[in-house]
């Protein structure tokens, strides 16, 4: 029987980007304290130490390094306890923030693997003005603690470290998070629902979901069971879904019910990382021959500042460049331009980073009759003899245009540009404080008519085609990819070949079988009563408890190879 948990991280999800100060009062030299405002940092190493009991000489301990750069270390004080684990100047860990914050506790990492945590805290939470709201003593009890305490509206935390766990130790604290971890155990789990997709001609960027419904007696997730705590389920907390120690994916809430005002039964509608990013806005740019990795990265620091989510970008990438134009746009849109380009897969099926791969045509599942259910269908897709895909090249032109000219109170402005300009010039008391091709941020010094001009760019389009010989009885139908400005002249023809490819793909295959180890991107090979299909999983409505799903495959019937064993993934033909 199946072992299914839900990690929710219970924790204010802006909070960690918004702290703006992060002091100890003992510190060793090596801390870096920026550690702390990080998510998925590497855990530090186990480094010896002369700590009382500490060094036993069986190799199971590193040696302390000379150079303690670009290692984690987080808070590790130059103090060390005495012999009943008390401190004579106890080390206070001070975090500031920007705004006020809500959450339903903290979250204590220390040095895993050991027995080194802290066991008694004193925490105070101030509000904007440092009036304290609240002061209270904790116990902790591993090296991973959540202490439960909501408070609202705080602006500032102080955490003084008391006691140590064992006599003789130095606080190594690696990360703190501001709320709490709930581990759902599979008795409180009813039902784990996941749909899974991708698009292998990237018009969209799918977005994974979870559904889930739990029964559990917690007083922070139930809106009447505390004044503080129906303002603790928050947007886009993250929740982390394994089933027998295997990741089934990292989602973030979109919302929740308590399904009978009980705050017994409550239900969890979830998206995956690619909601995030639609989130957020970036400023796009004219680039010339830039790394993808380099605008991702930009992407993705916008929208995961702590680092919770990054993406995984296969080898075949590594050294790809993009040009052309992003416009001022969601970064999941941005994304999506730099996706077309590199006619890439985007998918966080199964993991917890954004993966980034190109269609597989190799690696391939086996579906046999007996591991599917009655029912299913097999229907055509719309045909297509061609594909069009508009390119683009942008030069510098000469014709003027205005994006702002009226009159301005005093102030800072952000004027957004519809299309890329360049060579911008302003009229009027006031001053160009930074320009970029998609805005100019200016500053109006003295109340009046503000003008601001700059030169478009003349965008050279050309329509890259690719087409087929028409099959007796059909008429063209031509399937047009437009609006994707990253996608030149020099790759328009190629990427218009690649989409005809996929779209000569003539049947979906839809079924309800064992979900087994089969994901979405890879191959399926599908025996059926009346013939044999063969195609790429686009994909998988998942319901983990029985491990059943409906799949979804487009592809073709192809003519079984004899003797072929169904019950293996022996056969790694090209096949789209």
């Amino acid at each position: 029987m199946s072992n299914m948990q839900i990690r929710f991280a219970q924790v204010d999800p802006a909070a960690k980007a918004d702290i703006a100060t992060i002091t100890a009062s003992d510190k060793s030299p090596w801390s870096v304290l920026n550690d702390l405002k990080y998510d998925n940092m590497p855990e530090p190493g186990n480094y010896a130490t002369f700590e009382h009991n500490f060094w036993i000489l069986d190799g199971t301990k590193d040696i302390f390094p000379e150079d303690t750069s670009n290692r984690t270390w987080g808070l590790w004080t130059n103090s060390m306890s005495d012999e009943n684990g008390n401190f004579s100047f106890p080390s206070t860990l001070t975090i500031e923030f920007s705004v006020n914050h809500k959450a339903p506790g903290l979250t204590f990492g220390f040095y895993p693997g050991t027995s080194d945590f802290v066991r008694e805290v004193k925490i105070t939470w101030y509000d904007s003005s440092s009036t304290e709201i609240i002061t209270g003593t904790y116990t902790m009890t591993s090296d991973l603690t959540a202490i439960d305490e909501a408070v609202e509206d705080f602006r500032k935390i102080t955490i003084e470290f008391v006691t140590t766990a064992i006599p003789y130790r130095y606080v190594k604290l690696y990360r703190i998070d501001i709320g709490r971890i709930r581990i759902i155990y599979d008795e409180e789990i009813d039902t784990c629902n996941i749909y899974e997709e991708i698009d292998p001609t990237i018009e969209s960027i799918g977005i994974n979901t979870l559904n889930s419904q739990i029964r559990t007696l917690n007083p922070f997730f139930s809106p009447l069971s505390s004044a503080v705590a129906d303002d603790m389920m928050m947007k886009r907390q993250m929740l982390k879904v394994t089933r027998d120690g295997e990741e089934f994916g990292t989602f973030f809430l979109r919302t929740w019910e308590d399904i009978d005002n009980s705050g017994l039964v409550f239900n969890f509608e979830c998206d995956d990382a690619m909601s995030v990013l639609d989130s957020y806005t970036f400023m796009g740019g004219l680039y010339d021959n830039v790394l993808a990795s380099d605008i991702l990265d930009e992407i993705f620091r916008i929208s995961f500042p702590t680092g919770i989510i990054n993406y995984d970008l296969d080898k075949a990438y590594t050294e790809s460049t993009v040009s052309g134009w992003i416009p001022i746009c969601p970064c999941g849109t941005a994304f999506q331009h730099i996706m077309f380009a590199l006619n890439a897969i985007a998918d966080t099926s199964r993991q917890g980073n954004l993966l980034i791969y190109p269609r597989d045509i190799y690696s391939t599942f086996s579906l046999p009759l007996e591991e599917q259910y009655r029912g299913g269908s097999t229907k055509p897709t719309t045909y297509y003899s061609g594909v069009d895909v508009t390119a683009y090249k942008y030069v510098k032109g000469q014709e003027t245009v205005t994006p702002q000219s009226g009159t301005l109170e005093v102030g800072q402005y952000e004027i957004r540009f519809a299309e890329p300009l360049h060579t911008l010039s302003l009229t009027g008391q006031a001053s160009i404080l930074e320009t970029h091709v998609n805005y100019a941020v200016i500053r109006v010094t003295v109340k009046g008519d503000v003008v601001l001009t700059g030169r478009r760019y003349v965008n050279n389009e050309l329509i890259k085609s690719s087409r087929r010989e028409i099959s007796s009885g059909e008429v063209e139908n031509i399937k047009s990819y437009e609006g994707y400005t990253l996608t030149t002249h020099d790759i328009g023809k190629d990427l218009a070949d690649k989409k005809l490819e996929y779209l000569e793909n003539r049947l979906e295959f839809e079924t309800d079988m064992v979900l087994g180890n089969r994901e979405v991107g890879y191959i399926i090979n599908a025996e059926t009563k009346v013939h044999d299909f063969t195609g790429i999983i686009t994909s998988l409505d998942i319901n983990l408890r029985p491990d059943k799903a409906t799949m979804i495959a487009i592809g073709h019937v192809y003519e079984p190879i004899v003797g072929f064993d169904f019950t293996n993934m022996a056969y790694t033909g090209n096949y789209i």
